[in-house]
């Protein structure tokens, strides 16, 4: 396994991950089982100097080889 990208700002304290949900549709209710079923959007955005780049236009670059947060959804079944 490839070693961790290492995190941005790492000794400056925390990395600031903002964050935003948007609900795509709440498909289904049972209240006897009290579940619920719903698709939706997950946003995460941080700085990262170590991305930039000098030439024009987007760069894109593989997930595995920058630095991104741990996401966990609880409760999800």
């Amino acid at each position: 396994m490839p070693p961790t990208p290492p995190r941005p700002g790492g000794g400056e304290g925390p990395t600031k991950v903002g964050y935003a949900v948007w609900l795509g549709d709440l498909e289904r209710i049972d209240s006897a089982a009290q579940t619920f079923s719903t698709s939706f959007v997950v946003a995460l955005r941080w700085h990262d100097p170590q991305l930039k780049h000098d030439g024009s236009g987007a760069k894109s670059y593989a997930l595995e080889d920058i630095w991104n947060p741990r996401f966990l959804i609880a409760n999800a079944t």
